[in-house]
């Protein structure tokens, strides 16, 4: 009977999340009349993906996210560890860096899925915690709660954590423009992979540096994450000869490739690929969503590149060779 009661209701969350509409109540929209609007009602979008202009409507950007206890390499990724490059790509397949073990994700996805929006939209996030025995807060890292405090995803402080078959409504408005993403806040949920990018824009006219580049695509963008070959519970906590703050591969967006001994070839997971044209300025929007203490450092090939912005903050552009970045920062 038990089981039985578990399975309807893993059944009745799931048909809430495909077949119906999100309610969201727009009482507390002091400015309803500047949303885009539907039938004169905000209208609520999927997928807030856009270029900004000064002026435009905001949006009601809704988002369902699912998290699972989910498996690297898993069945659904058929042959990519053979090299059959499609299969790597196919809805549900976690490749990482090509070596098994469990993991956490968000809609079936390392990284989660990207937020993309522009400056002032509202953003909305229903999380369904289905990780049997793991309670779950997400934090919005250096997005400003203004007035939306307790949205800020820290658990015991601003929230009770999200228990095992519950959901919780995030809804807040993002004041400011810049690079971000979002993360666990919970225990070892973020190296397992609970994490991802979000983005706010400005129109270019208000960037101030909007004049030294091109283009600013949302595939421009890098997450950089740490990554273990067992779940971090098994390092963590514990000694420190046992990892010393070094993780065993690092994830560009999600992938790596890696060698299981010293014997194999690498499995050959597609790398993540950014397309430009000779000649023409990019923003790459590069986010660090490491949580051990080692940093990084990025360099491109006969390139220079122009730091514009660090921490979500404009600052005095200045041309480097290379980028050293920490864990939780974000250019």
């Amino acid at each position: 009977m038990i089981l039985w009661l578990t399975f309807s209701l893993l059944i009745t969350v799931c048909a809430h999340s495909e077949s119906e509409e999100p309610n969201i109540a727009f009482d507390d929209l002091e400015d309803k009349d500047s949303f885009e609007t539907i039938n004169g009602q905000p209208a609520i979008f999927t997928d807030c993906t856009r270029k900004c202009y000064a002026g435009a409507p905001k949006r009601i950007c809704y988002y369902k996210w699912v998290l699972e206890l989910y498996n690297v390499m898993g069945t659904a990724c058929g042959n990519c560890s053979k090299g059959v490059k499609s299969d790597c790509e196919k809805p549900q397949c976690v490749p990482a860096d090509g070596v098994e073990r469990s993991c956490l994700t968000i809609n079936r996805q390392i990284d989660g899925p990207s937020i993309d929006v522009c400056k002032d939209d509202l953003v909305v996030v229903d999380v369904s915690n289905m990780m049997e025995g793991i309670e779950e807060s997400i934090h919005w890292h250096g997005i400003l709660q203004n007035g939306y405090q307790f949205m800020d995803g820290v658990p015991m402080l601003t929230q009770c954590p999200i228990a095992y078959l519950n959901i919780f409504r995030y809804k807040f408005r993002v004041p400011i423009c810049g690079s971000f993403f979002y993360h666990s806040h919970s225990g070892l949920n973020k190296v397992n992979g609970i994490h991802g990018a979000f983005l706010v824009r400005c129109p270019q006219s208000e960037e101030i540096h909007g004049h030294l580049y091109d283009h600013d695509l949302p595939e421009h963008t890098i997450v950089l994450s740490d990554w273990l070959h067992v779940p971090a519970s098994m390092h963590l906590p514990g000694s420190s000869h046992i990892l010393n703050g070094i993780p065993e591969n690092i994830l560009i967006n999600g992938r790596g490739r890696n060698t299981v001994n010293a014997t194999q070839d690498l499995v050959p997971i597609p790398y993540t690929k950014l397309s430009v044209r000779y000649g023409e300025k990019y923003r790459i929007r590069i986010i660090n969503s490491g949580t051990l203490i080692c940093p990084f450092q990025i360099n491109v090939e006969d390139h220079n590149m122009t730091v514009i912005a660090n921490d979500g903050e404009s600052c005095h552009p200045r041309m480097i060779n290379t980028l050293t970045t920490y864990p939780g920062k974000y250019h």
